[in-house]
Protein backbone atom coordinates (compact mmCIF):
# COMPACT_ATOMS: atom_id res chain seq x y z
CA UNK A 1 0.00 0.00 0.00
CA UNK A 2 2.62 2.12 0.51
CA UNK A 3 4.55 1.70 -2.80
CA UNK A 4 1.29 2.24 -3.83
CA UNK A 5 1.12 6.32 -2.57
CA UNK A 6 4.62 6.46 -3.28
CA UNK A 7 4.00 5.82 -6.74
CA UNK A 8 1.15 7.93 -6.46
CA UNK A 9 2.68 11.04 -5.49
CA UNK A 10 5.74 10.49 -7.93
CA UNK A 11 2.94 10.65 -10.89
CA UNK A 12 1.31 13.46 -9.18
CA UNK A 13 4.52 15.60 -8.98
CA UNK A 14 5.21 14.30 -12.69
CA UNK A 15 1.86 15.68 -13.85
CA UNK A 16 2.46 18.99 -11.33
CA UNK A 17 5.87 19.45 -13.09
CA UNK A 18 4.01 19.36 -16.72
CA UNK A 19 1.73 21.45 -16.15
CA UNK A 20 4.27 24.01 -14.61
CA UNK A 21 6.31 23.54 -17.97
CA UNK A 22 3.21 24.20 -20.34
CA UNK A 23 2.03 27.50 -17.93
CA UNK A 24 6.20 28.28 -18.67
CA UNK A 25 6.00 27.86 -22.42
CA UNK A 26 2.64 29.62 -22.54
CA UNK A 27 4.02 32.76 -21.00
CA UNK A 28 7.80 32.75 -22.85
CA UNK A 29 5.74 32.29 -25.71
CA UNK A 30 3.01 35.55 -24.48
CA UNK A 31 6.28 37.65 -23.90
CA UNK A 32 7.94 36.73 -27.39
CA UNK A 33 3.97 37.71 -29.11
CA UNK A 34 4.43 41.33 -27.06
CA UNK A 35 7.86 41.81 -27.93
CA UNK A 36 6.88 41.05 -31.93
CA UNK A 37 3.32 42.91 -31.63
CA UNK A 38 5.48 45.86 -29.69
CA UNK A 39 8.08 46.25 -32.80
CA UNK A 40 5.81 45.38 -35.16
CA UNK A 41 3.31 48.69 -34.10
CA UNK A 42 6.66 51.28 -33.29
CA UNK A 43 7.52 50.14 -36.78
CA UNK A 44 4.21 50.77 -38.42
CA UNK A 45 3.66 53.81 -36.25
CA UNK A 46 6.70 55.55 -38.90
CA UNK A 47 6.44 53.54 -42.02
CA UNK A 48 2.65 53.31 -42.49
CA UNK A 49 1.20 57.02 -43.17
CA UNK A 50 -2.40 58.04 -43.85
CA UNK A 51 -1.91 60.50 -46.62
CA UNK A 52 -1.78 63.00 -47.28
CA UNK A 53 0.55 63.36 -43.73
CA UNK A 54 1.81 66.89 -45.15
CA UNK A 55 -0.82 69.74 -46.54
CA UNK A 56 -0.28 73.55 -47.34
CA UNK A 57 -1.46 75.87 -44.76
CA UNK A 58 -0.40 79.20 -46.53
CA UNK A 59 0.91 80.65 -49.41
CA UNK A 60 2.27 84.74 -49.84
CA UNK A 61 4.92 86.28 -51.91
CA UNK A 62 7.85 87.25 -49.22
CA UNK A 63 8.96 85.71 -46.54
CA UNK A 64 8.10 85.70 -42.77
CA UNK A 65 9.26 89.10 -42.14
CA UNK A 66 8.19 90.79 -45.28
CA UNK A 67 5.47 90.61 -47.57
CA UNK A 68 5.26 91.73 -50.88
CA UNK A 69 3.21 92.48 -54.06
CA UNK A 70 4.40 90.35 -57.05
CA UNK A 71 5.05 91.84 -60.54
CA UNK A 72 5.70 90.86 -63.97
CA UNK A 73 9.54 91.79 -64.38
CA UNK A 74 10.17 90.86 -60.71
CA UNK A 75 13.05 89.30 -60.58
CA UNK A 76 14.58 87.04 -57.52
CA UNK A 77 11.39 86.78 -55.87
CA UNK A 78 10.64 84.83 -52.87
CA UNK A 79 7.70 82.76 -52.75
CA UNK A 80 6.96 81.03 -49.11
CA UNK A 81 4.91 77.88 -48.83
CA UNK A 82 4.31 77.17 -44.94
CA UNK A 83 3.74 73.28 -44.75
CA UNK A 84 2.02 71.29 -41.93
CA UNK A 85 3.38 67.42 -40.76
CA UNK A 86 1.31 65.08 -39.05
CA UNK A 87 -0.60 62.11 -38.44
CA UNK A 88 3.11 60.02 -37.99
CA UNK A 89 5.86 59.59 -35.53
CA UNK A 90 8.36 59.54 -38.08
CA UNK A 91 11.02 62.10 -38.18
CA UNK A 92 11.37 63.50 -41.45
CA UNK A 93 14.80 63.16 -42.90
CA UNK A 94 16.39 65.30 -45.41
CA UNK A 95 13.04 66.59 -46.48
CA UNK A 96 13.18 67.95 -50.25
CA UNK A 97 10.01 70.07 -52.13
CA UNK A 98 10.73 70.64 -55.83
CA UNK A 99 8.34 73.19 -57.16
CA UNK A 100 7.66 72.44 -60.69
CA UNK A 101 7.35 75.56 -62.57
CA UNK A 102 5.83 76.70 -66.07
CA UNK A 103 3.77 79.64 -67.82
CA UNK A 104 6.68 82.13 -67.61
CA UNK A 105 8.06 81.36 -63.83
CA UNK A 106 11.42 80.22 -63.49
CA UNK A 107 13.80 79.51 -60.96
CA UNK A 108 16.07 82.67 -60.03
CA UNK A 109 18.89 80.65 -62.31
CA UNK A 110 16.55 80.33 -65.08
CA UNK A 111 15.81 76.74 -64.43
CA UNK A 112 12.12 75.34 -64.01
CA UNK A 113 12.55 73.66 -60.91
CA UNK A 114 13.31 75.64 -57.61
CA UNK A 115 14.12 73.44 -54.69
CA UNK A 116 14.41 73.92 -50.78
CA UNK A 117 15.66 71.76 -48.09
CA UNK A 118 15.88 71.04 -44.56
CA UNK A 119 17.52 68.22 -42.80
CA UNK A 120 15.25 67.12 -40.36
CA UNK A 121 11.68 67.80 -38.92
CA UNK A 122 9.68 66.21 -35.87
CA UNK A 123 6.08 65.81 -36.52
CA UNK A 124 3.77 67.53 -35.86
CA UNK A 125 5.19 70.89 -36.91
CA UNK A 126 5.41 73.94 -38.96
CA UNK A 127 7.63 74.29 -42.43
CA UNK A 128 8.37 77.22 -44.27
CA UNK A 129 9.80 76.49 -46.98
CA UNK A 130 11.11 79.62 -49.26
CA UNK A 131 11.45 79.50 -53.30
CA UNK A 132 12.96 82.65 -55.33
CA UNK A 133 11.44 83.40 -58.68
CA UNK A 134 11.63 85.10 -61.91
CA UNK A 135 8.66 86.62 -63.15
CA UNK A 136 8.58 87.35 -67.33
CA UNK A 137 7.05 90.27 -68.43
CA UNK A 138 4.90 88.50 -70.42
CA UNK A 139 3.00 86.78 -67.40
CA UNK A 140 -0.22 87.54 -66.62
CA UNK A 141 -1.42 88.92 -63.35
CA UNK A 142 -4.73 90.84 -62.12
CA UNK A 143 -7.89 89.95 -59.23
CA UNK A 144 -8.79 86.41 -58.56
CA UNK A 145 -5.91 84.84 -60.79
CA UNK A 146 -4.42 81.49 -59.27
CA UNK A 147 -1.49 79.22 -60.96
CA UNK A 148 -1.93 75.61 -59.55
CA UNK A 149 1.86 74.47 -59.24
CA UNK A 150 2.78 71.21 -58.45
CA UNK A 151 5.08 70.28 -55.21
CA UNK A 152 7.17 67.26 -54.87
CA UNK A 153 8.03 66.33 -51.81
CA UNK A 154 10.57 63.34 -51.15
CA UNK A 155 11.81 62.40 -47.52
CA UNK A 156 13.65 59.31 -45.51
CA UNK A 157 12.29 58.18 -42.34
CA UNK A 158 14.04 57.76 -38.86
CA UNK A 159 13.62 53.72 -39.12
CA UNK A 160 15.36 53.38 -42.41
CA UNK A 161 13.22 53.58 -44.60
CA UNK A 162 13.69 55.67 -47.68
CA UNK A 163 12.47 57.43 -50.50
CA UNK A 164 9.27 58.62 -49.51
CA UNK A 165 7.32 60.99 -51.68
CA UNK A 166 4.15 63.03 -51.82
CA UNK A 167 3.11 65.62 -54.59
CA UNK A 168 0.96 68.38 -53.62
CA UNK A 169 -0.63 71.24 -55.86
CA UNK A 170 0.20 74.84 -54.63
CA UNK A 171 -2.59 77.05 -55.70
CA UNK A 172 -0.05 80.27 -55.73
CA UNK A 173 -1.69 83.86 -56.23
CA UNK A 174 -0.94 85.74 -58.82
CA UNK A 175 -2.94 89.10 -57.89
CA UNK A 176 -0.55 91.91 -58.96
CA UNK A 177 0.75 95.20 -58.19
CA UNK A 178 -1.73 98.11 -57.68
CA UNK A 179 0.80 101.14 -59.01
CA UNK A 180 -0.85 104.55 -57.66
CA UNK A 181 -0.52 107.87 -59.28
CA UNK A 182 -1.92 111.09 -58.44
CA UNK A 183 -2.88 114.15 -60.79
CA UNK A 184 -4.49 117.66 -59.69
CA UNK A 185 -8.03 117.38 -62.07
CA UNK A 186 -7.77 121.42 -61.77
CA UNK A 187 -4.85 122.63 -60.48
CA UNK A 188 -5.77 126.54 -60.67
CA UNK A 189 -6.68 127.91 -57.02
CA UNK A 190 -7.42 131.42 -56.31
CA UNK A 191 -5.77 133.65 -53.85
CA UNK A 192 -8.62 134.78 -50.29
CA UNK A 193 -11.40 132.41 -51.33
CA UNK A 194 -12.17 128.50 -50.07
CA UNK A 195 -11.41 126.05 -53.09
CA UNK A 196 -12.21 122.71 -53.34
CA UNK A 197 -9.59 120.64 -54.87
CA UNK A 198 -10.24 118.15 -56.83
CA UNK A 199 -7.08 115.24 -57.32
CA UNK A 200 -7.69 112.27 -59.29
CA UNK A 201 -6.04 109.12 -58.21
CA UNK A 202 -5.17 106.35 -61.27
CA UNK A 203 -4.35 102.66 -60.67
CA UNK A 204 -1.99 101.46 -63.03
CA UNK A 205 -1.22 98.29 -62.03
CA UNK A 206 -2.54 95.24 -62.44
CA UNK A 207 -4.07 94.39 -59.00
CA UNK A 208 -6.75 95.66 -56.63
CA UNK A 209 -5.68 98.59 -54.45
CA UNK A 210 -8.50 99.32 -51.44
CA UNK A 211 -8.57 100.82 -48.66
CA UNK A 212 -7.03 104.40 -49.87
CA UNK A 213 -6.67 107.05 -47.62
CA UNK A 214 -4.33 109.69 -48.09
CA UNK A 215 -3.48 113.15 -45.76
CA UNK A 216 -2.62 116.29 -47.61
CA UNK A 217 0.12 118.66 -46.26
CA UNK A 218 1.97 121.73 -47.12
CA UNK A 219 4.46 124.22 -45.90
CA UNK A 220 3.54 127.21 -48.16
CA UNK A 221 1.38 128.77 -45.76
CA UNK A 222 -1.92 126.80 -47.44
CA UNK A 223 -4.86 125.97 -44.84
CA UNK A 224 -6.52 123.16 -45.08
CA UNK A 225 -10.30 123.36 -44.56
CA UNK A 226 -10.92 119.58 -44.80
CA UNK A 227 -9.16 116.17 -45.86
CA UNK A 228 -9.32 114.23 -49.04
CA UNK A 229 -12.06 111.39 -49.01
CA UNK A 230 -11.15 107.99 -48.96
CA UNK A 231 -11.64 105.37 -51.92
CA UNK A 232 -13.34 102.05 -50.82
CA UNK A 233 -11.02 99.97 -54.27
CA UNK A 234 -9.27 101.17 -57.60
CA UNK A 235 -8.95 98.30 -59.96
CA UNK A 236 -6.29 98.24 -62.48
CA UNK A 237 -6.85 100.56 -65.36
CA UNK A 238 -9.20 102.84 -62.90
CA UNK A 239 -9.50 106.23 -61.80
CA UNK A 240 -11.25 107.88 -59.16
CA UNK A 241 -11.61 111.56 -57.38
CA UNK A 242 -10.78 112.49 -54.15
CA UNK A 243 -11.54 116.32 -53.08
CA UNK A 244 -10.63 118.54 -50.05
CA UNK A 245 -11.17 122.35 -49.43
CA UNK A 246 -7.90 124.82 -48.81
CA UNK A 247 -7.62 128.01 -48.59
CA UNK A 248 -4.48 130.45 -49.48
CA UNK A 249 -4.58 134.08 -48.04
CA UNK A 250 -3.71 136.95 -50.61
CA UNK A 251 -0.24 138.65 -50.10
CA UNK A 252 -0.08 141.77 -48.26
CA UNK A 253 -0.80 143.82 -51.01
CA UNK A 254 -3.78 142.44 -51.57
CA UNK A 255 -2.67 140.21 -54.53
CA UNK A 256 -0.82 137.21 -54.66
CA UNK A 257 1.60 136.23 -57.33
CA UNK A 258 -0.68 134.90 -60.30
CA UNK A 259 1.36 131.72 -61.58
CA UNK A 260 3.51 131.09 -57.78
CA UNK A 261 3.33 127.29 -57.50
CA UNK A 262 1.89 125.37 -54.94
CA UNK A 263 3.07 122.08 -53.79
CA UNK A 264 0.61 119.57 -51.96
CA UNK A 265 2.17 116.23 -49.92
CA UNK A 266 0.25 113.28 -50.16
CA UNK A 267 0.73 110.84 -47.73
CA UNK A 268 -1.33 107.72 -47.09
CA UNK A 269 -1.47 103.71 -47.31
CA UNK A 270 -3.76 101.03 -48.96
CA UNK A 271 -4.50 97.61 -48.73
CA UNK A 272 -2.44 95.58 -51.38
CA UNK A 273 -3.89 93.03 -53.61
CA UNK A 274 -2.77 90.51 -51.62
CA UNK A 275 -3.93 92.08 -48.54
CA UNK A 276 -1.09 93.65 -47.07
CA UNK A 277 -1.16 97.44 -45.83
CA UNK A 278 0.97 99.29 -47.53
CA UNK A 279 1.98 103.26 -47.62
CA UNK A 280 2.31 105.70 -50.25
CA UNK A 281 3.95 109.33 -50.88
CA UNK A 282 3.59 111.49 -53.71
CA UNK A 283 3.02 115.38 -54.41
CA UNK A 284 0.63 117.46 -56.47
CA UNK A 285 1.66 121.02 -57.88
CA UNK A 286 -0.99 123.70 -57.92
CA UNK A 287 -0.73 127.36 -59.27
CA UNK A 288 -2.61 130.48 -57.24
CA UNK A 289 -4.43 133.33 -59.18
CA UNK A 290 -4.75 136.70 -57.77
CA UNK A 291 -8.23 137.54 -55.68
CA UNK A 292 -9.43 140.22 -58.36
CA UNK A 293 -10.73 138.15 -61.07
CA UNK A 294 -8.23 138.44 -63.82
CA UNK A 295 -9.28 137.74 -67.76
CA UNK A 296 -5.86 135.65 -68.88
CA UNK A 297 -5.03 132.97 -65.90
CA UNK A 298 -1.50 130.86 -67.02
CA UNK A 299 -0.20 127.84 -65.90
CA UNK A 300 1.77 125.68 -67.35
CA UNK A 301 0.93 121.47 -67.31
CA UNK A 302 4.60 119.81 -65.94
CA UNK A 303 5.89 122.03 -63.81
CA UNK A 304 8.69 119.14 -62.82
CA UNK A 305 12.35 119.96 -64.34
CA UNK A 306 15.28 117.35 -64.48
CA UNK A 307 18.37 119.13 -65.00
CA UNK A 308 19.80 118.05 -68.08
CA UNK A 309 17.12 116.82 -69.91
CA UNK A 310 14.55 118.66 -72.65
CA UNK A 311 11.18 118.91 -71.26
CA UNK A 312 7.90 119.60 -73.78
CA UNK A 313 5.11 120.70 -71.78
CA UNK A 314 2.35 123.32 -72.61
CA UNK A 315 1.55 126.92 -71.30
CA UNK A 316 -2.02 127.30 -70.61
CA UNK A 317 -3.43 131.05 -70.82
CA UNK A 318 -7.47 130.63 -69.58
CA UNK A 319 -10.15 133.05 -70.17
CA UNK A 320 -11.63 133.48 -66.70
CA UNK A 321 -14.03 136.11 -67.97
CA UNK A 322 -17.26 136.44 -70.14
CA UNK A 323 -16.21 138.38 -72.58
CA UNK A 324 -13.82 137.32 -75.44
CA UNK A 325 -10.17 138.52 -75.40
CA UNK A 326 -7.96 139.13 -78.99
CA UNK A 327 -4.94 139.24 -80.49
CA UNK A 328 -3.27 137.57 -77.26
CA UNK A 329 0.87 137.66 -77.67
CA UNK A 330 3.06 136.06 -74.82
CA UNK A 331 6.94 136.59 -74.29
CA UNK A 332 8.90 134.18 -71.89
CA UNK A 333 11.86 135.28 -70.73
CA UNK A 334 13.61 132.27 -68.43
CA UNK A 335 16.00 132.87 -65.05
CA UNK A 336 18.99 131.07 -65.12
CA UNK A 337 19.90 128.74 -64.98
CA UNK A 338 16.14 127.82 -67.23
CA UNK A 339 16.26 127.90 -71.04
CA UNK A 340 13.88 128.15 -73.69
CA UNK A 341 14.68 126.11 -76.42
CA UNK A 342 12.87 127.67 -80.39
CA UNK A 343 11.29 131.21 -80.03
CA UNK A 344 11.15 132.94 -76.92
CA UNK A 345 7.85 134.95 -78.31
CA UNK A 346 5.14 132.96 -79.09
CA UNK A 347 2.67 133.52 -81.67
CA UNK A 348 -0.32 135.59 -81.30
CA UNK A 349 -3.56 133.78 -80.59
CA UNK A 350 -6.59 135.47 -82.62
CA UNK A 351 -9.23 134.82 -79.81
CA UNK A 352 -10.01 132.83 -76.75
CA UNK A 353 -13.84 132.73 -75.92
CA UNK A 354 -14.88 133.42 -72.49
CA UNK A 355 -14.51 130.13 -70.38
CA UNK A 356 -11.96 128.60 -72.76
CA UNK A 357 -8.33 128.08 -73.21
CA UNK A 358 -5.76 128.00 -75.33
CA UNK A 359 -2.56 125.75 -75.09
CA UNK A 360 0.74 127.17 -76.53
CA UNK A 361 3.78 124.05 -76.61
CA UNK A 362 6.95 125.29 -75.04
CA UNK A 363 10.38 123.61 -74.46
CA UNK A 364 12.40 124.04 -71.62
CA UNK A 365 15.76 122.91 -70.72
CA UNK A 366 17.20 122.79 -67.09
CA UNK A 367 20.93 123.32 -67.21
CA UNK A 368 22.80 121.59 -64.23
CA UNK A 369 22.27 123.53 -60.71
CA UNK A 370 21.91 122.45 -57.11
CA UNK A 371 18.53 125.46 -57.33
CA UNK A 372 15.67 123.54 -56.28
CA UNK A 373 13.66 125.93 -58.00
CA UNK A 374 13.93 127.98 -61.22
CA UNK A 375 11.83 130.68 -62.73
CA UNK A 376 10.01 131.33 -66.03
CA UNK A 377 8.84 135.29 -66.59
CA UNK A 378 5.66 136.14 -68.32
CA UNK A 379 4.52 138.88 -70.36
CA UNK A 380 1.18 138.95 -71.88
CA UNK A 381 -0.58 141.26 -74.14
CA UNK A 382 -4.12 141.22 -75.12
CA UNK A 383 -7.34 142.78 -76.13
CA UNK A 384 -10.09 143.36 -73.94
CA UNK A 385 -13.19 145.41 -74.43
CA UNK A 386 -11.17 147.06 -77.20
CA UNK A 387 -8.39 147.84 -74.71
CA UNK A 388 -4.90 147.08 -74.85
CA UNK A 389 -4.08 145.15 -71.90
CA UNK A 390 -0.26 143.70 -70.82
CA UNK A 391 0.02 142.12 -67.58
CA UNK A 392 3.07 139.92 -65.88
CA UNK A 393 3.13 136.58 -64.36
CA UNK A 394 5.79 134.50 -62.80
CA UNK A 395 5.80 130.54 -62.67
CA UNK A 396 8.00 128.54 -60.73
CA UNK A 397 9.37 124.97 -61.49
CA UNK A 398 10.24 122.11 -59.11
CA UNK A 399 13.93 120.61 -59.64
CA UNK A 400 14.89 117.81 -58.36
CA UNK A 401 18.61 117.26 -58.40
CA UNK A 402 19.95 114.01 -61.15
CA UNK A 403 21.59 111.71 -59.06
CA UNK A 404 23.53 108.52 -60.40
CA UNK A 405 24.53 105.47 -58.26
CA UNK A 406 26.86 103.32 -59.35
CA UNK A 407 29.22 100.62 -58.37
CA UNK A 408 33.09 101.00 -59.01
CA UNK A 409 34.40 98.00 -57.69
CA UNK A 410 33.59 95.20 -54.89
CA UNK A 411 35.59 92.71 -52.78
CA UNK A 412 34.70 90.14 -50.92
CA UNK A 413 36.87 88.42 -47.99
CA UNK A 414 37.36 85.99 -47.89
CA UNK A 415 35.92 85.22 -51.55
CA UNK A 416 34.00 81.81 -50.59
CA UNK A 417 33.12 81.70 -46.84
CA UNK A 418 31.51 78.91 -45.37
CA UNK A 419 29.02 77.42 -43.43
CA UNK A 420 29.49 79.59 -39.89
CA UNK A 421 32.16 81.78 -40.88
CA UNK A 422 31.67 85.61 -41.01
CA UNK A 423 32.05 87.58 -44.39
CA UNK A 424 32.17 90.98 -45.44
CA UNK A 425 31.31 92.88 -48.71
CA UNK A 426 33.06 96.23 -49.34
CA UNK A 427 31.58 98.13 -52.35
CA UNK A 428 33.03 101.68 -53.52
CA UNK A 429 30.19 103.55 -55.49
CA UNK A 430 30.43 106.55 -56.87
CA UNK A 431 27.54 109.22 -57.98
CA UNK A 432 28.01 110.30 -61.58
CA UNK A 433 24.68 112.36 -61.68
CA UNK A 434 24.66 116.29 -60.63
CA UNK A 435 23.36 116.48 -57.56
CA UNK A 436 24.92 115.09 -54.39
CA UNK A 437 23.19 112.60 -52.40
CA UNK A 438 22.31 113.78 -48.22
CA UNK A 439 21.54 111.23 -45.33
CA UNK A 440 22.67 108.47 -47.32
CA UNK A 441 22.10 105.09 -45.46
CA UNK A 442 22.62 101.37 -46.42
CA UNK A 443 20.26 98.03 -45.57
CA UNK A 444 21.47 94.98 -46.18
CA UNK A 445 18.68 92.53 -47.42
CA UNK A 446 20.26 89.11 -47.23
CA UNK A 447 18.12 85.65 -48.05
CA UNK A 448 17.36 82.96 -45.32
CA UNK A 449 20.66 81.66 -44.30
CA UNK A 450 23.22 84.72 -44.32
CA UNK A 451 22.47 87.31 -41.06
CA UNK A 452 23.42 90.65 -40.96
CA UNK A 453 26.32 91.12 -38.15
CA UNK A 454 25.86 94.78 -36.47
CA UNK A 455 23.02 97.02 -37.14
CA UNK A 456 20.81 96.49 -39.99
CA UNK A 457 21.10 100.03 -41.25
CA UNK A 458 24.04 101.64 -41.57
CA UNK A 459 24.25 105.76 -42.08
CA UNK A 460 26.92 107.02 -44.32
CA UNK A 461 25.77 110.71 -44.71
CA UNK A 462 26.71 112.75 -47.57
CA UNK A 463 27.73 111.64 -51.71
CA UNK A 464 29.09 114.19 -53.49
CA UNK A 465 29.62 113.87 -57.48
CA UNK A 466 32.30 112.29 -58.45
CA UNK A 467 33.45 111.37 -55.41
CA UNK A 468 34.38 107.08 -54.71
CA UNK A 469 32.52 106.26 -51.44
CA UNK A 470 33.71 103.15 -49.77
CA UNK A 471 30.92 101.07 -47.76
CA UNK A 472 31.27 98.18 -46.01
CA UNK A 473 28.70 95.43 -44.72
CA UNK A 474 29.71 92.53 -42.76
CA UNK A 475 27.34 89.00 -42.70
CA UNK A 476 27.43 85.51 -41.13
CA UNK A 477 26.60 82.43 -42.50
CA UNK A 478 24.66 80.25 -41.26
CA UNK A 479 26.10 77.14 -39.59
CA UNK A 480 22.77 75.33 -41.37
CA UNK A 481 23.19 77.27 -44.84
CA UNK A 482 23.24 75.12 -47.71
CA UNK A 483 26.20 75.59 -49.73
CA UNK A 484 25.82 77.14 -53.41
CA UNK A 485 25.33 80.86 -54.83
CA UNK A 486 23.41 83.53 -52.91
CA UNK A 487 22.28 87.41 -54.07
CA UNK A 488 22.80 89.76 -51.51
CA UNK A 489 20.74 92.65 -52.14
CA UNK A 490 22.22 95.89 -50.65
CA UNK A 491 19.64 99.09 -50.28
CA UNK A 492 20.85 102.50 -50.57
CA UNK A 493 18.67 105.40 -49.64
CA UNK A 494 19.21 108.89 -49.81
CA UNK A 495 17.62 112.03 -50.19
CA UNK A 496 17.78 114.90 -53.18
CA UNK A 497 17.58 118.35 -53.44
CA UNK A 498 14.22 118.13 -52.58
CA UNK A 499 14.10 116.37 -49.64
CA UNK A 500 12.43 113.45 -51.46
CA UNK A 501 13.64 110.26 -51.03
CA UNK A 502 14.88 108.13 -53.62
CA UNK A 503 16.59 104.78 -53.64
CA UNK A 504 18.81 102.39 -55.54
CA UNK A 505 19.15 98.68 -55.12
CA UNK A 506 22.66 96.65 -55.56
CA UNK A 507 22.88 93.53 -55.77
CA UNK A 508 25.99 91.14 -55.07
CA UNK A 509 26.99 87.48 -55.74
CA UNK A 510 28.41 84.99 -52.52
CA UNK A 511 29.45 82.07 -53.17
CA UNK A 512 28.38 79.91 -49.76
CA UNK A 513 30.80 76.69 -49.09
CA UNK A 514 30.61 73.79 -46.76
CA UNK A 515 32.01 74.16 -43.12
CA UNK A 516 35.70 73.62 -42.55
CA UNK A 517 35.37 71.48 -39.55
CA UNK A 518 34.52 67.95 -39.88
CA UNK A 519 31.07 66.24 -39.48
CA UNK A 520 29.25 67.77 -42.52
CA UNK A 521 25.28 66.96 -42.07
CA UNK A 522 23.75 64.75 -44.94
CA UNK A 523 23.09 66.57 -48.07
CA UNK A 524 20.98 65.58 -51.09
CA UNK A 525 22.57 66.05 -54.73
CA UNK A 526 20.15 68.25 -57.03
CA UNK A 527 18.74 71.64 -57.55
CA UNK A 528 20.03 73.87 -55.38
CA UNK A 529 17.56 76.96 -54.04
CA UNK A 530 18.83 80.25 -51.81
CA UNK A 531 16.27 79.82 -48.99
CA UNK A 532 17.32 77.10 -46.59
CA UNK A 533 15.91 76.46 -42.88
CA UNK A 534 17.01 73.31 -40.57
CA UNK A 535 14.73 71.85 -38.68
CA UNK A 536 15.71 69.27 -36.09
CA UNK A 537 14.56 67.15 -33.20
CA UNK A 538 15.75 63.88 -30.91
CA UNK A 539 13.50 61.29 -31.38
CA UNK A 540 12.50 59.02 -27.97
CA UNK A 541 13.84 55.74 -27.11
CA UNK A 542 10.96 53.52 -25.63
CA UNK A 543 11.63 50.91 -28.09
CA UNK A 544 15.17 49.90 -26.98
CA UNK A 545 13.50 49.85 -23.60
CA UNK A 546 10.80 47.35 -24.24
CA UNK A 547 13.20 45.11 -26.13
CA UNK A 548 15.74 45.16 -23.44
CA UNK A 549 13.23 43.79 -21.08
CA UNK A 550 12.08 41.32 -22.93
CA UNK A 551 15.68 39.83 -23.38
CA UNK A 552 15.63 39.53 -19.82
CA UNK A 553 11.98 38.23 -19.76
CA UNK A 554 13.52 35.37 -22.09
CA UNK A 555 16.81 34.49 -20.07
CA UNK A 556 14.91 34.39 -16.90
CA UNK A 557 12.58 31.86 -18.21
CA UNK A 558 15.30 29.57 -19.60
CA UNK A 559 17.30 29.28 -16.72
CA UNK A 560 14.36 28.83 -14.97
CA UNK A 561 13.84 25.58 -17.13
CA UNK A 562 17.24 24.69 -17.17
CA UNK A 563 16.90 24.38 -12.65
CA UNK A 564 13.98 22.47 -13.20
CA UNK A 565 14.93 20.08 -15.37
CA UNK A 566 18.17 18.91 -13.35
CA UNK A 567 16.19 18.92 -9.94
CA UNK A 568 13.30 16.42 -11.68
CA UNK A 569 16.72 14.35 -12.84
CA UNK A 570 18.10 14.27 -9.64
CA UNK A 571 15.17 13.40 -7.80
CA UNK A 572 14.47 10.42 -10.06
CA UNK A 573 17.78 9.27 -9.66
CA UNK A 574 17.42 9.58 -5.58
CA UNK A 575 13.92 7.33 -6.38
CA UNK A 576 15.75 4.66 -8.29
Amino acid sequence: MSETNDKITIMNKVDVMKIMRTNLRILILAAAILLVSFGTVNASSCQTFSYPNIKVIGITWGNSTHYISAYPGDKDVPLTVTLETYDTNCVFENLVGSLQLYGGITNYDGSQVSTYYTQATQPPSIINMVFYLNIAKNVTMGPNVTVSYPLVLEWDSNNGSINNKQQINVQVPMEGAANLTFAAKNPQITAGKVTNVSITVSNEGSGIASNIGVTASSTQGVSFISQPNEIANLGPGESKNMTFGIYIAPSQSGNSQAGASVVINLNGHYISPYGHNTTLESQVGLFTSPPSQASAIVSVENQTLVAGRITETNLSVYNSGSDPITNLSVVLTPVAPLNIIGSDNLNAVPIVAGGKKVNLPITLYMQSSTSAVSTLEISMSYVLDNQQITSSRSISFLNPGNINMSVVSTVISPSSPGQGQIFSITSTVQNTGSQEAVATSVAPKPPSGINILGQNSTFLGSIPVDTPTALTVSFTVSPNAKPGEYTIPVVVSYLNNLNQKENRTFYYNVEIGQAQAAGAGISRQGNTSKGAAVYSRKSGSGGDIVIAIGVIVVAGAAYYLYRRKNAGSREKNNRK
